[in-house]
């Protein structure tokens, strides 16, 4: 067979060649390419975003085309609004190439770190395009800082919670270090895909975000102001420190510090201050909203192991004890398995911080706990209090909790309205026990009509009820809030009553999304009340929320739908019958075991939004 003529093509899996004749004595031929088949493109697999080198001036752009036959000069349209960059109007081909480098030039002095621009090149003769091709390439280049990757750090999310019902949730989040300035860090996209609430469309992919903290002051360590990267249908949130907030308008950071904005670097650990970050949405609004306002935001540093130090303290009452006149504030105090001991203080008003120092220094009278349990404190004007603690291991505080409280001193605002009839229906989360109904007193608000309590159902009243399984020391109440009647609620009431697995409490659903920061009449449309109709309160099957103190999260109460409270008024009318207490089963778990809430602690629902605000 005769040689061929043959030319050079550099894509040829995009052609497909064809011939007259297939012997020895007949010569192939290739047919003339097309103009769709021959032309000058750039490289689609090519990154958006160019890195440039600190102590480099040049980089290059391939320029490429589906031949090589001739020497050819193409012209290029540059867009480059930043002036950054000196980058040439064409390139040069010679005989025997398809690749040929557009090279840019730069001053990487006029560049700051992570500063990165824009520029965009296509072929200026459309002509010479290539069908096969992409004939405008679009980047960013800039200089990136030099950051190092230090691993995957712990991050105990505390924003997000400030607009939305969701978790305090921890997660692994990669933790860089500027390499140049020591005490810089930075979470890299830690609300992308790491951050477990966030689905598809959630967040941009385009490129990494980052959560960045200046922490070369161990002391005065402040968050960076930010965009997330997430969005949720407000835009793109925005995050920072109240530090750095007050710093942009010219406070030192002396000033923030004495202020007490900013977080600390201990032990490998960065926390702030409850509500000392911010966050906005600007979809949602222009306004500034705290973050942090659990005081639950921690990034723990890779191989740092941690205790658990934790604490939390719940507020239960103030009640007037069995043995004298005096009025008390009782609340419940939970420690992590590694904390030592805890301090714990009433202190009027609500400066917890100043109070958690004052506690640690000894100015403040405090009380010391070695276990989880109840605490009371004595009352005595009315104001607003609040109950502080702080937990140790070793002579160092690692926790402090507080919950705050209003008391109002002098005559009761409660009358008793008489007896009426309670039917149970929360036991039966965790016990096999019949639905009782029996007698309980009810009070009245005299300042708010409709709002009701239950002195003490599951005390001496409860037939199941006996000698130790109940606190003897006080009285307890299930309040119910039935001032709108189509729309019930039952705040989070401790009820006293302990068989061996903590003491009990209840919460409707309602007043849990409503705490959660959910408008009333949304919540009241969608069917999460209770009602009040011809004097007698339900709810909904499962529209209530039970917990014993050793078990962790919320399990459904009425299960069965029996709940209901009878009002005195109405008790002559109403279905009341009492059920004998069996003498088999009582007091044993449930054969089914405990059903947790599913679907109530995860994310809310993003259009009904409401933000807790300061």
């Amino acid at each position: 067979m005769k040689k061929l003529n043959y030319i050079l093509l550099t894509l040829l899996s995009m052609f497909a060649f064809t011939w007259t004749a297939c012997d020895d004595d007949v010569e192939w031929t290739v047919p003339e390419l097309s103009t769709e088949g021959r032309g000058v493109y750039f490289n689609g697999e090519a990154a958006s975003t160019v890195d440039l080198e600190k102590d480099a001036t040049t980089f290059d752009v391939q320029v490429l085309r589906s031949y090589n036959d001739v020497d050819e000069t193409v012209d290029i349209n540059v867009v480059n609004e930043s002036g950054k960059f000196v980058i040439p109007t064409s390139v040069d081909f010679k005989v025997g190439e398809t690749v040929a480098l557009l090279t840019i030039t730069y001053n990487s002095d006029e560049f700051e770190y992570d500063e990165y621009f824009d520029v965009t090149l296509s072929i200026a003769d459309e002509t010479k395009t290539f069908a096969y091709g992409v004939s405008s390439f679009s980047f960013k280049a800039g200089v990136p800082a030099p950051w190092v990757s230090l691993g995957m750090a712990q991050y105990t999310e505390d924003i997000m919670t400030t607009f939305y019902g969701v978790d305090n949730l921890t997660y692994e989040v990669e933790l860089q270090e500027h390499s140049l300035e020591a005490g810089r860090y930075r979470l890299v996209y830690p609300y992308g895909a790491a951050y477990p609430y966030n689905g598809e469309g959630d967040y941009d992919t385009s490129a990494n975000r980052y959560m960045e903290f200046n922490a070369q002051d161990p002391d005065g360590v402040y968050m960076k102001e930010h965009y997330s990267g997430l969005d949720w249908g407000y835009d793109e949130v925005i995050m920072w420190s109240l530090a750095d907030y007050y710093m942009s308008y010219g406070y030192s950071l002396e000033d923030v510090k004495a202020y007490g904005y900013c977080g600390k670097l201990e032990d490998g650990v960065i926390t702030f201050p409850t509500a000392s970050l911010l966050i906005c949405m600007p979809g949602y609004s222009s306004s500034l909203y705290y973050a942090n306002n659990n005081g639950k935001f921690k990034v723990v540093f890779p191989g740092v192991e941690l205790g658990d130090w934790s604490a939390e303290v719940s507020y239960l009452g103030y009640f007037g004890a069995a043995s004298d006149s005096k009025t008390y504030a009782v609340g419940t105090v939970t420690l992590g398995a590694d904390v030592e001991v805890a301090k714990v203080a009433l202190v009027q008003g609500n400066g917890v911080d100043a109070a958690a120092e004052g506690i640690q220094d000894g100015s403040i009278e405090s009380i010391e706990v070695t276990e989880s349990g109840n605490v009371q404190f004595e009352l005595g004007e009315s104001g607003v209090y609040s109950i502080v603690v702080v937990a140790y291991a070793g002579d160092k505080a690692r926790e402090t909790a507080s919950v705050t409280f209003e008391y109002e001193a002098g005559e009761s605002k409660w009358k008793s309205i008489g007896m009426g009839q309670y039917t149970d229906d929360i036991m039966t989360t965790y016990y096999q026990i019949q639905n009782l109904t029996y007698s309980v007193e009810i009070l009245e608000n005299t300042e708010t009509p409709g709002v009701y309590r239950l002195v003490y159902p599951y005390g001496e009243a409860y037939p199941y009820n006996e000698e130790g399984d109940y606190d003897t020391s006080m009285q307890y109440y299930l309040e119910i809030d039935a001032s709108d009647p189509d729309g019930v609620l039952i705040p989070e009431c401790a009820q006293g009553l302990d068989w061996g697995k903590g003491m009990l409490s209840i919460i409707s659903m309602g007043q849990y999304y409503v705490d959660s920061g959910y408008d009333f009449e949304v919540v009241k449309s969608a069917g999460f009340c209770g009602t009040l109709e011809n004097g007698v309160i339900t709810f909904p099957t499962k529209g209530l929320l039970t917990t014993m103190a050793q078990y962790s999260g919320w399990y459904y109460g009425n299960t069965n739908g029996a709940f209901k409270v009878v009002l005195p008024s109405a008790v002559g009318s109403a279905s009341t019958t009492s059920a004998d207490v069996p003498s088999t089963a009582v007091k044993t778990l449930a054969n089914h075991g405990l059903v947790e809430v599913e679907g109530v602690f995860t994310r809310m629902i993003k259009s009904n939004m409401v933000p807790f605000v300061k």
